[in-house]
C-alpha cells in the first residue's frame, strides 16, 4: 500500500496525483482523437 510522502513513503501528493491523472487523460484523448494505437495504454510514470 502507498505511504504518504510526509511519512517517508513514495505516494504522490493529491496535487501530483491529480496532475498525473490529467496528463494521462489528455494522452488517452489524443490517442482516441488521432486513432494512434498504443498511446492510450500504460503510463510514463508507472510506480516502481
Amino acid at each position: 500500500f502507498w505511504v504518504p510522502h510526509r511519512m517517508g513513503g513514495g505516494a504522490p501528493t493529491l496535487a501530483e496525483a491529480n496532475r498525473m491523472d490529467a496528463e494521462e487523460a489528455a494522452r488517452k484523448a489524443e490517442a482516441r482523437r488521432t486513432g494512434t494505437p498504443g498511446l492510450d495504454t500504460g503510463s510514463a510514470e508507472a510506480p516502481g
